[in-house]
């Protein structure tokens, strides 16, 4: 789309966005990074345990609505739901950069309007990016916390870690609720055994976890209602 955009208005302001858009969205460039937790809608999912879990793993739940206002109160981050659908995919990046070369219009435009433009197309996609997914994998179910980060911004630190591909950067964010019943823990309302053959042991075990931990009146157990071998 952009080749698009730049070939019909080869000068001017329009242009000027469509060059610095073409070189900011480059895969691996300099100013597109984002950082991303993993979620799912479901606790109880087959695909998750078959790929996360070996027999009697445990699935966490959060508090959604408080992974929704850390979202809103947290600079950079976004709680989106992955996108499996091409067309969404597409859609919404034909529709974000339009609007942004709509904004611009023909002709000449201050270049700190070009610049504005530039942030807002990187400020919608670069977690929209992050949270995009081939249309096989939607049996996941996936929600995303993005972060989306910039050379040189202030925020969040950017640590590293050794990684099964090498140097791993990633960026920590608090995920305990300072308020209400949680008392500065993670929010977590509901854990999940999984299949097992000793679904009695796992019970009990998780629920001892459960109260060491200080979840007991918060927090319910569910067992997982597939059977294991599944």
């Amino acid at each position: 789309m952009l080749d698009q955009e730049a070939g019909r208005h080869p000068t001017g302001a329009q242009a000027d966005l469509a060059n610095r858009l073409r070189a900011a969205l480059t895969p691996y460039g300099p100013y597109l990074e984002a950082y991303a937790a993993c979620f799912c809608d479901e606790g109880d999912l087959l695909t998750a345990w078959r790929a996360y879990a070996r027999e009697g793993g445990v699935a966490i739940g959060l508090d959604t609505s408080f992974l929704e206002r850390r979202a809103r109160t947290t600079p950079g981050f976004t709680l989106m739901r992955v996108i499996y659908d091409r067309a969404a995919q597409e859609e919404l990046v034909r529709s974000t950069i339009a609007g942004a070369f709509g904004a611009l219009g023909d002709g000449e435009a201050p270049d700190d309007a070009v610049s504005r433009c530039e942030g807002f197309v990187l400020a919608e996609l670069t977690p929209a990016f992050a949270s995009c997914k081939h249309p096989s994998l939607a049996e996941e179910r996936e929600w995303r916390l993005v972060h989306a980060w910039a050379p040189g911004e202030a925020g969040l630190p950017v640590h590293f870690r050794p990684g099964s591909n090498g140097l791993t950067s990633y960026v920590e964010l608090k995920v305990t609720d300072p308020a209400g019943i949680f008392d500065d823990r993670i929010p977590i309302h509901r854990f999940f055994t999984g299949p097992t053959a000793n679904p009695r042991r796992a019970a009990k075990t998780l629920a001892l976890f459960r109260y060491e931990h200080g979840y007991e009146g918060s927090a319910e157990i569910v067992r997982s209602a597939i059977p294991f071998g599944a």
